[in-house]
Order: structure tokens, then sequence, then C-alpha cells
């Protein structure tokens, strides 16, 4: 995903055109209520009360809160460039110091962990696992509760800002991942094994032991993989929101 081509995105304004008279134009137009105006009227007001403004034919009234739009962009940003990284971190000092205290066939076993209406839980994977199993990763795993919880807030509430005040996005936001359905969606082992020196993400890190160094800005990256793998697409715009968000946003 490009980072930079979202954020530029987010932070676009749109303005109002400046107008030039025209050298042969001896005197100023009037308009009437029956004149027809194609062209929009942007109208940067955070009421939306556009009480007393004529209504001209063809005339079209945008309105827009730039300030809350802008608040939206820079808690994105400061998720994706701080907040998903620090999560994984901590939760990553906390996954090696349970996996040293695992019995090595469980810890070798596919398996992973996730966060399920604010619980941590264990996700199940090709290999089967008794009771006794997951009881003993439950509890070598629950130090990382925290942290766990704390991403899965931050995820769900970056697909909500990205969908912004329609409820509708064609970016990130389009996908369906709520607190409910967290757990089918992304699997926080999966999510910490793909930065490493071998691994996808975090090659080349100088200190791939300091954690907030190896996740840093790829942290998004690795929970976009599964998002865009396991989640439906049940925020997508139509064609329609698409039109307008391109003309407005």
């Amino acid at each position: 995903m490009n980072i930079n081509g979202l954020m530029s995105l987010l932070a676009q304004q749109w303005q109002k055109p400046a107008l030039e008279p025209a050298a042969s134009q001896a005197a100023p137009v009037q308009l009437t209520e029956s004149t027809a105006a194609p062209a929009a009227l942007y109208h940067p007001s955070q009421t939306d009360d556009f009480t007393g403004l004529p209504t001209y034919e063809g005339l079209e009234v945008w309105s827009y809160d730039f300030a809350a739009y802008e608040e939206a962009a820079n808690e994105m940003r400061a998720l994706w460039l701080g907040g998903f990284g620090a999560s994984m971190a901590a939760m990553r000092y906390g996954y090696e110091d349970a996996m040293s205290t695992l019995p090595p066939e469980l810890a070798a076993k596919d398996w992973g962990f996730s966060i399920r209406d604010d619980e941590l839980v264990i996700v199940a994977g090709d290999d089967p696992l008794s009771a006794q199993e997951i009881a003993t990763l439950q509890k070598a795993l629950s130090n990382l509760e925290v942290p766990a919880r704390q991403l899965a807030a931050d995820v769900v509430r970056y697909l909500e800002l990205d969908r912004g005040t329609d409820g509708v996005s064609t970016r990130l936001g389009r996908f369906d991942v709520s607190q409910k359905n967290f757990d089918q969606i992304i699997d926080m082992r999966e999510l910490l094994l793909s930065h490493g020196e071998t691994a996808k993400y975090g090659r080349g890190v100088i200190e791939p032991t300091n954690y907030r160094k190896l996740y840093g800005m790829t942290a998004g990256c690795a929970i976009v993989d599964q998002i865009v793998a396991r989640a439906e697409q049940r925020f997508l715009a139509t064609s329609e929101q698409r039109d307008y968000q391109t003309r407005v946003i």
C-alpha cells in the first residue's frame, strides 16, 4: 500500500476557483432565480445552514467540515506511523517471553491469537489443539492482552475514520473489520512474524531486536495484507458516491 499516496489523498482540499472578468464584458451579468448556473458553489460551512441563499436552477451548494476532516486525517496518520507499530512492538517482546516458556512441541504447532470482544483468544490453525494446550497458550500469552486489545481498537478506528461521515470508502475503509469479527480477520501471531530478517517486512533493519524500529512504518502494511485477504468489502462506495468523493474531497 502506498501510504504517501493515501496521505496525500487524505490531505487534499478543494478551493473555490478564481473568476476572471471577460475583457469584452461591458457590465456584470445579474443572476436571477430563473438563470441557469451550472457551476457549483463551494461553501465551507460547518453548520450546513444555507438559510437565505438564493436557489438558482442548476446551482449546487456543497459543504464540508474541513476541521473535522483534517482531524481525522491526522489521527489516521498517527496510527499508521506510530500507533500500530507501538502495539506490535509491545506484543513482540511479550510473545518472545511466552514462547520461551512453552513446551517446544506446542510452540512449533500452527496456531495464532487474536482479540474477540476485547478478550484474547487462541485462533486454531492446521494443527489440532487440546483443551489443555489452549489453556496453556492463553496463560502464556496473557501479558499480551493489553497491547493486543489496543491494536484491535486502533485498526477498527482507522477503518471507521477512513469511511468518514458517509460511512463508505474506496480505500481500506471499504472492508468490514469490527470487534465482533476481528479474530476472523486478524491473526496477531502472523502479524508479529511478518517482520524479521527472513520475513516479508523488516529485512535489513540494523537492530532487528529493537521492535519499535522493526515494525516502524510497515506494521500497517502487514495489517492491510490480512484485511484485503480475509475481510468483506461491505462498505465499498457506489459509483455515485465515488464520483461525489472525487469532486468534493
